[in-house]
């Protein structure tokens, strides 16, 4: 990187809205961190943990194509609500609308799903998986992300996360392809819902409460990848305006 690309990256660094709490930018090409901001203070996942339930689905390698009934103990209410108890699909489609369409019901499908692959509690292999991947300063207590008392997190844990994901081949272009709409079948009928996604890079967001966010965002460069985990932006115009600088800043690297 030339004198004058890194002074275009820290001028745009700076212009990262004051309004995001947290701020962890990771440029996993050249392995350096371009930008960090209360990196040490925990904040609420929300439904960033979907990232960690679509983890341990691959990790377990369960079988995509598997046929899923939704059950009424899978239903959840909040984001991405759009399953009914009965519906079938696959659990390709499941992870689609979870990570995608962000649906609360589908993560819980999946957390019963993973339950009967381990043979044990969620919670248990939840507590596995932080300590392998060096999550010491994270507590994940669901597989949605809706709030619970004590679940927290803070933003190089989930830059720890992301890493072991593009490490990944398949869990990386999961992330990075573009998907087909999903498909299930509601009594008996076959219905399409929308993969809501952007074709240029991989975003996941929470949503903390009304007009308050968190993200995680990956930008490929060149094969390589720029991510940024963004803890609690204050409003939508500030977190849309702080994505665009991280895509800009990927492209002046």
């Amino acid at each position: 990187m030339s004198l004058k690309e890194f002074n275009n990256v820290c001028e745009l660094v700076s212009e990262i809205s004051a309004e995001t709490y947290s701020i962890f930018v990771y440029d996993k090409g050249c392995k350096s961190t371009i930008a960090e901001k209360n990196i040490k203070k925990r904040i609420v996942p929300a439904s960033l943990v979907k990232l960690l339930t679509f983890y341990m689905v691959f990790k377990l390698n369960l079988p995509l194509r598997r046929i899923v009934k939704i059950e009424r103990k899978f239903l959840k209410k909040g984001s991405g609500n759009n399953l009914l108890e009965n519906d079938i699909l696959t659990i390709n489609d499941l992870l689609k609308n979870m990570i995608f369409n962000s649906s609360n019901t589908s993560a819980e499908a999946l957390r019963f799903l993973i339950e009967d692959a381990i043979e044990n509690k969620f919670q248990d292999y939840v507590l596995k998986l932080l300590k392998e991947l060096d999550m010491h300063n994270t507590t994940i207590l669901n597989a949605h992300g809706l709030y619970d008392l004590g679940q927290y997190t803070i933003v190089p844990d989930f830059e720890k996360l992301m890493m072991k994901i593009l490490d990944d081949v398949s869990m990386r272009s999961f992330l990075l392809y573009k998907h087909k709409n999903i498909i299930l079948k509601r009594r008996g009928v076959n219905i399409e819902i929308e993969t809501k996604r952007n074709d240029s890079f991989f975003l996941k967001t929470g949503t903390l409460y009304p007009n308050v966010f968190n993200s995680v965002q990956v930008v490929k460069m060149n094969n390589l990848y720029l991510i940024a985990c963004l803890g609690f932006c204050k409003s939508q115009n500030s977190r849309l305006i702080d994505q665009e600088i991280v895509n800009i800043i990927a492209g002046d690297i």
